[in-house]
């Protein structure tokens, strides 16, 4: 039985980390948009490259509000393997753990390398 209360905490934290990533995401690409239709700019020059986006996010923009909230729909699975290594390390499952741990490693290599 403690196995499976265990498995129902891991899922409801990962699911919750996933559904606020989610919800995030979609208020701040809404309020983005609204604010271009108003502004009456145009959409498809709405997009800014994630290297430029923390110098943009000083200024209220439009464009800046929907690339960040695009920019945290991304990050978003990342964010899941981050609340399950946790919850493996707060279980002392070290196999797991590991596992977590290594996936974070290549997520982390992959964006440094999309970076660069």
């Amino acid at each position: 039985m403690k196995e499976k209360q265990r498995d129902d905490k891991l899922y409801t934290w990962t699911s919750l980390g996933f559904q606020s990533g989610v919800f995030v995401s979609l208020v701040l690409v809404t309020i983005g948009i609204i604010m271009l239709v108003i502004s009456k700019t145009k959409i498809a020059d709405a997009v800014i490259p994630l290297s430029e986006l923390p110098q943009w996010l000083l200024s209220p923009d439009a464009k800046a509000i929907s690339s960040l909230g695009i920019a945290i729909l991304l990050l978003t699975p990342i964010l899941q393997v981050v609340i399950a290594a946790a919850r493996f390390a707060h279980y002392k499952d070290g196999r797991y753990l590991s596992i977590s741990l290594a996936l974070l490693c290549m997520l982390a290599l992959s964006l440094f390398l999309s970076a660069t």
